[in-house]
């Protein structure tokens, strides 16, 4: 969702480039498959292993899919400042 990283759901929109790109590259599968999978099982990694697709690595997908830069257009969150500022008084 786009609460920790609002930056008009950029962060999200990244994250599922790479998952498409993860199922048609490495999978050889539609890249609409990886959305589909996500709707039918609430994540695509669930899908990919519940249907148990043949190549799949777990720990080479989380690091394929997660290596994006998260820091790009963010907004500035007050309440979250906020929040930080008290934890460090």
């Amino acid at each position: 969702d786009d609460t920790l990283y609002q930056n008009n759901w950029k962060t999200a929109d990244n994250l599922t480039i790479k998952m498409k790109a993860y199922t048609a590259d490495r999978l050889n599968l539609p890249p609409e498959r990886a959305y589909q999978l996500y709707k039918q099982y609430g994540t695509t990694l669930r899908g990919l292993q519940e249907e148990k697709y043949e190549g799949l690595d777990v720990e080479d997908y989380l690091k394929f899919c997660h290596t994006i830069d998260r820091c790009s257009n963010l907004r500035k969150n007050q309440f979250a400042t906020m929040s930080f500022d008290f934890l460090f008084i």
